[in-house]
């Protein structure tokens, strides 16, 4: 074990310095980067015992993640409209009318948001007569240095009617670097110069900052994270518990 570990972190000079660090993000960025840091700086510079207790207390604010568990399945009903948050730029997918809304907030480079990908897709298109599939970017910049950036290639597509196919390629190519969002746009076949001049401007940036906010405002606390029916479901969800609450859904839908 390195020596710095062993020590309590008022005793050397990165725990002094790190605590800077949080102070200074706690000013600039709020509430969500100060969590992110500190979560961040007790798993590089805190004991074993404090790397087991900060697991356990934010199980659930990073959807279970690093301490190696997940939320499969749970339900916790939300206080607000959830057709409130489907603007008009959000990806959509599936049924016009739908019995059954699926709301996801995705990080594009959240690894387990990757995890939960085959199992979504899945039940996406196999469900699409009834369900509607909307799409929130949710990138937690502050761990995830390429997630906006693919956020925002991935909108850019949109502007082309190709959001999913895109989608598509950001998690089975995985590479999240800019030469490779722009040759995802060549793969598609999309036009390349109005691709790259959306990106490069950032035009919708105020859009991903939309959905961030929509996502605070329901309780998102990390991705994977799906809002159905205005029901919230969190972390890593495999394909047959997808079918079970989507066919209760259904059938509550029915009654």
């Amino acid at each position: 074990m390195p020596e710095y570990a062993s020590k309590p972190w008022y005793k050397h000079p990165l725990g002094i310095i790190g605590l800077g660090f949080l102070v200074i993000v706690a000013i600039a960025a709020g509430g969500f980067l100060v969590t992110t840091g500190y979560y961040t700086y007790v798993q590089v510079f805190g004991d074993q015992d404090e790397q087991t207790a900060l697991a356990e207390r934010f199980d659930a604010q990073f959807t279970s993640a690093q301490s190696g568990r997940s939320i499969r399945g749970s339900l916790t009903d939300i206080d607000i409209d959830p057709q409130s948050i489907i603007s008009e730029h959000a990806p959509k997918f599936g049924a016009e009318d739908p019995q059954v809304t699926i709301i996801a907030f995705i990080d594009f480079e959240c690894p387990f948001c990757r995890q939960a990908y085959p199992a979504f897709q899945e039940i996406r298109k196999h469900y699409s007569p009834a369900v509607q599939v909307v799409f929130k970017h949710f990138p937690i910049s502050s761990i995830h240095p390429h997630a906006e950036e693919a956020s925002l290639a991935a909108q850019c597509a949109s502007d082309q009617d190709m959001f999913w196919e895109y989608y598509e390629l950001l998690f089975t190519e995985g590479k999240l670097d800019s030469t490779s969002l722009r040759r995802y746009a060549s793969i598609l076949g999309l036009d390349e110069r109005s691709f790259f001049a959306c990106l490069s401007s950032k035009r919708h940036e105020a859009y991903i900052n939309e959905d961030l906010a929509d996502g605070y405002e329901v309780g998102v606390r990390g991705t994977p994270t799906y809002i159905m029916n205005g029901k919230k479901i969190e972390g890593v969800i495999d394909a047959a518990t997808w079918n079970s609450l989507i066919v209760s859904e259904l059938q509550a839908q029915a009654k």
